[in-house]
């Protein structure tokens, strides 16, 4: 699956915002409060819904200048299908699935659309921030994780290691 296209209709400090994503890997890059947790969080919204766990539903990423509390994104599976999913928090949640020709297929093929993954996999693995990085257990995912930035994780792991043994050293002399 891919996401296409995200438009925010209105979601915390984001309203009437269109992102195209045409490209293999999606970065969303920023200064603090630039918008890039909501992002994320409105693309877990749609998919997943308002999160029950964090706020009431109408308090969750309130539009805060202006919009209909929710929006869209545009999906591509790997056979070429392309669907909409929008959400809205209005009275109560409405969601709708739409194929390519605007039929409303339902909430209930939505699991089946995104594979079958649930919110927290979802979270750890395809779309995440800066503090979801060490929120896995996964030894692969975090070693790949780290190995992508500048300082990879074997080379950390060996300063880690010389620190242990200069610490150990002075502890003995001690």
């Amino acid at each position: 699956m891919k996401i296409k296209t995200i438009f925010i209709d209105g979601f915390g400090e984001q309203n009437e915002k269109l992102f195209s994503l045409d490209r293999p890997i999606s970065i969303f890059k920023g200064s603090n409060e630039a918008g890039k947790t909501t992002v994320l969080e409105f693309i877990r919204t749609i998919l997943f819904g308002f999160d029950k766990r964090k706020a009431r539903k109408s308090e969750w990423f309130k539009p805060l200048r202006g919009g209909r509390h929710g929006g869209h994104i545009v999906i591509e599976k790997k056979d070429g299908s392309v669907f909409r999913i929008q959400r809205y928090q209005d009275r109560k949640e409405n969601v709708s699935v739409l194929n390519d020709r605007g039929q409303d297929l339902g909430e209930h093929i939505l699991q089946q659309i995104i594979g079958g993954i649930d919110r927290e996999a979802f979270e750890q693995k395809y779309a995440f921030g800066i503090y979801d990085l060490g929120n896995t257990d996964d030894f692969d995912v975090n070693q790949k994780l780290y190995d992508a930035g500048p300082v990879s994780y074997t080379h950390l792991r060996a300063h880690e290691t010389e620190a242990d043994l200069v610490c150990r050293h002075l502890l003995e002399k001690k």
